[in-house]
């Protein structure tokens, strides 16, 4: 299951499963930097990467029944945004 809670109008960030783990989609301003960030069963936040390019692809392995969080950080429209990602494996 994926759930994406965001308000951006093109419904970006996305995230979809593939076999080699977790492809996440955004739109982002030309020269904006994109933090992206994970939370594994509700535990705490790590960095994964502060200069992603569309779209980012997480490559760790996670069992069946992990919850994972993504938080993409970006700019749009010269504003700081963050969107969250949410995936029940």
């Amino acid at each position: 299951m994926t759930d994406v809670s965001t308000e951006h109008p093109d419904r970006l960030p996305a995230v979809e499963l593939l076999e080699q783990g977790r492809s996440i989609s955004f739109n982002k301003d030309c020269l904006g930097d994109v933090r992206v960030r994970r939370s594994v069963n509700n535990g705490p936040w790590d960095t994964l990467t502060e200069q992603a390019r569309s779209p980012y692809v997480d490559q760790d392995y996670f069992p069946a029944g992990t919850h994972l969080l993504y938080e993409v950080e970006l700019e749009q429209n010269n504003e700081r945004k963050k969107y969250e990602l949410e995936v029940s494996l």
